[in-house]
């Protein structure tokens, strides 16, 4: 039994997804199992990391815990759950953290990870780390922009090789798989690395629409960030940007030695989500 912790979240929810498509034996965690879209052969139940009391019956049976926490109490939550894990006999620990670890583990956003990674390797639990860059699915914000035909962006000329959350999850699916001998720390990226300016070229393309691209300053987009999620996100993950360095921009071949097939490009992004981005 796998048990998915983050499973309502992008990447865990990625990986449920593809679980249940491989008719893996899965378990997915949430604070509120009434939300829950039903998948074939996917068990839910009711936990809540913030609560230790909830996770003994949660983790009866599990072989395999996913980790998909974030934020700045991603250390303390997974302590919980790692915690719980080694006295459920849990062989095998696989935890999301980010690239940032390998870019500027002293930031925010590389330390929350860096520090989440270490309490899953330090439990004594075989543990598979998970270092993805940025998702593509980050641009469904732009989307009221599009329908003015400007996208006010910082940093619009700084590369990345981001990717799709579906390889995130075809990754993870993989890598938990019984016998799974690969490396302890995997980095995924996307097959290239673009900046924001040619993301909006491909978008203008792919919708048929004039775009065109202002420059912000990174304080002006932590503001607007701010305005969609917590304060001390939107500053992370700014800061995360505003010291980038060549890491973010490496392209990695770890999401097709794990599946055997290349990562999503952002151009097929774009064309499967053309209506996300459509003005209505």
């Amino acid at each position: 039994m796998i048990l998915i912790v983050g499973a309502t979240g992008v990447i865990g929810g990625a990986t449920v997804r593809e679980l249940a498509r491989e008719g893996a034996k899965a378990r997915a965690l949430t604070r509120d199992p009434d939300r829950w879209e039903p998948l074939p052969g996917v068990e839910v139940v009711a936990g809540d990391l913030d609560r230790p009391e909830t996770l003994p019956p949660v983790l009866d049976g599990v072989e395999s815990v996913f980790i998909a926490t974030s934020g700045h109490l991603k250390a303390a939550q997974d302590a919980r759950l790692v915690a719980a894990a080694q006295r459920a006999g849990v062989r095998r620990l696989v935890t999301v953290s980010s690239l940032a670890v390998d870019e500027n583990p002293d930031g925010l956003l590389g330390g929350w990870h860096a520090e989440g990674e270490r309490v899953a390797v330090e439990s004594g639990i075989p543990t598979t780390v998970l270092r993805p860059n940025g998702f593509y699915s980050n641009t469904f914000a732009w989307a009221p922009a599009i329908a003015t035909g400007e996208l006010a962006l910082a940093l619009p000329d700084l590369p990345a090789a981001h990717l799709d959350p579906r390889d995130i999850g075809r990754a993870a699916a993989a890598v938990l798989r019984p016998g799974y001998p690969g490396e302890p720390v995997v980095r995924l990226s996307g097959p290239r690395a673009l900046t924001p300016r040619e993301q909006v070229a491909i978008l203008a393309a792919e919708l048929d629409l004039p775009l065109t691209v202002r420059e912000i300053s990174i304080e002006d987009e932590r503001e607007r960030l701010a305005r969609r999620v917590p304060d001390h996100v939107a500053t992370a993950v700014t800061a995360a940007r505003a010291a980038a360095g060549p890491v973010r921009a490496t392209v990695f071949g770890d999401i097709e030695k794990l599946t055997g097939t290349a990562p999503i490009s952002f151009e097929e992004f774009a064309h499967t989500h053309r209506a996300t981005f459509l003005p209505s």
